[in-house]
């Protein structure tokens, strides 16, 4: 893994926070990133404007993880995500100008069985 990036740091040695919706020299805000990165789960990869600002790789495999969910699910269910950014974000500007940022996400999955479907287990 690489190293994380470096803070930026005031005149006083301070890290430089960022607000959730600052974009100064970034190509989203920490709170667009958030929204963005919920998207990529929601469509399973599947959306294009977020395959192109997040880069696929070890830490999003949730979205391959659920397009193969979504791909194997029994014949006769149907399934419903719900998965949205939490509401607070963390942000700090690193010495390269670019961010780094801490969000969380939430998420619920409902299974709807349409009838005829056959049993399912987790």
């Amino acid at each position: 893994m690489d190293k994380l990036p470096t803070p930026a740091r005031d005149e006083d040695g301070f890290a430089t926070v960022l607000a959730p919706d600052e974009r100064a020299g970034l190509v989203v805000s920490p709170r667009e990133l958030a929204t963005t990165y919920a998207r990529l789960l929601v469509t399973a990869g599947d959306d294009p404007r977020a395959n192109r600002l997040i880069l696929r790789n070890v830490f999003t495999w949730d979205a391959d993880v659920r397009k193969r969910d979504r791909e194997h699910l029994p014949r006769g269910w149907n399934l419903q995500r719900n998965t949205q950014p939490a509401q607070e974000s963390y942000a700090l500007r690193t010495a390269s100008g670019s961010a780094l940022v801490w969000y969380g996400i939430t998420e619920a999955d409902t299974y709807t069985a349409r009838p005829g479907a056959p049993g399912m287990t987790f």
